[in-house]
């Protein structure tokens, strides 16, 4: 049976009523009337996603409709067929076919979820329609956990909370597959239901909007929510993504430790991926070969640049010795007023100082440029272009805000004040900006 889009408004409408005793069901409608653990159940998840109750309209004579309301308190003497319990009823409720569709739709499902007692397969299309996203995400809740055991369910959904709802309520019961259109044909690939449990429990991929990718062609994972910002705004230039609008969907990782296990995951399913990450990812090579691995490359060419030239920055004389940095921030806290909020222009000074601490900080803050010359440029340069090739971009200025130096603030501040002031499509201090996202959306293979 197929619980299409083109029906989902209508098959809860009042339905014509049966004799009860003489008469089999021919309605989910009508299985709710003859059993009210079944109408709780249904009205319990209704209550959670629209604040309300619904229930069947028992004296509605040649029809059975739906009310959605309040159950008034039936009086002393008085069942709920009584002739004041179902006028006080009537009058303190409103009929579910005139209500929202929202409403209409999420009882649709509902009632062939719960009331089904002969079909075998269910075939759900498109369960989040006419849904806010936490009334699809319950709803993907509901079916998981209310399909009837006799039931084979297939539903085809293009909402991560509908998919996120299903993947709380039943991730080992649970077959994900991700349908690709390719031309003519289809191309299909499964989840794996081990990972399928992993981002179910990982409070990072619930939150992150990384489920959304599934419904992309193509996703860019970035360290944090101001490069997300930043990067999304630049791309979306029509200078940069050339004439047709990029499926493209840009997803936080919270720092660099994180981007593997997102690359992992959607990788997984068929989706193209590609991390941007700040020059210090050189740093940790832990982290930079299990990126690597993540994106499906072979680590032993990576690294035989990475170990060197982090040996070659590393070496280098960093920009202020370990004494030259006490005596600036204590220089800076001798100007410090005693009572007071401690002036945000010396924490600003004292961040100056910290940046220029180590050779990673002046990495990290000037970028390419502070990479010893000859053969340290020369690991980097050969670096930079494998892992250009399999999705890997390397921030070349250090970080997002080296794009424009003359620009304050760091982070979200950095990123409104420049979307702000500039004109990203023309303004030439963010021409680096630019080439950087062409080169990304241009990649071979996405």
């Amino acid at each position: 049976m197929r619980i299409g889009t083109e029906t989902r408004i209508t098959d809860s409408n009042p339905q014509k009523s049966i004799a009860t005793l003489d008469q089999a069901p021919s309605h989910p409608i009508h299985i709710l009337h003859n059993d009210d653990r079944v109408e709780k159940r249904i009205s319990s998840y209704f209550r959670r996603a629209f604040g309300e109750d619904l229930f069947v309209f028992r004296a509605g004579g040649a029809q059975w409709p739906l009310l959605v309301g309040t159950h008034p308190s039936p009086r002393p003497g008085e069942d709920r067929l009584s002739y004041g319990y179902n006028e006080r009823l009537r009058a303190g409720t409103v009929p579910l076919q005139n209500q929202g569709d929202g409403m209409r739709s999420f009882v649709s499902v509902a009632l062939h979820m719960l009331a089904p007692n002969t079909q075998s397969v269910l075939l759900l299309d498109e369960p989040e329609a006419f849904l806010h996203p936490s009334q699809a995400r319950l709803l993907g809740e509901f079916i998981a956990k209310e399909k009837p055991d006799h039931t084979q369910l297939f539903v085809a959904t293009h909402s991560a909370d509908a998919l996120q709802g299903l993947l709380n309520a039943a991730p080992g019961n649970l077959r994900v597959l991700r349908i690709q259109r390719d031309g003519t044909l289809n191309r299909v690939k499964e989840l794996d239901k081990a990972r399928a449990k992993a981002i179910s429990a990982d409070p990072l991929m619930k939150f992150s909007s990384v489920l959304s990718g599934v419904f992309h062609q193509r996703v860019i994972i970035c360290e944090s929510d101001a490069d997300c910002m930043f990067y999304s705004t630049v791309l979306d230039l029509p200078e940069v993504h050339g004439e047709q609008q990029p499926d493209v969907l840009f997803v936080h990782a919270g720092g660099k430790h994180r981007m593997a296990a997102l690359a992992e995951s959607l990788r997984a399913l068929d989706v193209t991926v590609d991390v941007v990450a700040d020059m210090d990812v050189l740093k940790e090579e832990a982290v930079l070969q299990r990126i690597i691995a993540a994106l499906g490359n072979n680590w032993a060419a990576v690294h035989a640049h990475a170990r060197p030239l982090k040996t070659a920055i590393e070496e280098h004389k960093p920009s202020l010795t370990s004494g030259e940095v006490a005596i600036g921030i204590r220089e800076i806290l001798d100007e410090a007023p005693t009572p007071g909020e401690f002036p945000r222009e010396l924490r600003a000074g004292i961040d100056v100082i910290l940046r220029n601490a180590s050779p990673w900080d002046a990495v990290k803050n000037a970028g390419k440029s502070a990479i010893p010359a000859g053969q340290a440029m020369k690991h980097f340069d050969a670096l930079q272009a494998l892992c250009n090739r399999i999705g890997l971009w390397i921030v070349p200025v250090g970080e997002l805000e080296g794009f424009c130096k003359s620009e304050g603030g760091h982070g979200p501040r950095w990123v409104q004040n420049v979307i702000e002031n500039y004109d990203l499509a023309k303004d030439a201090k963010f021409a680096a900006a630019r080439d950087f996202m062409r080169d990304v959306w241009a990649r071979e293979g996405r």
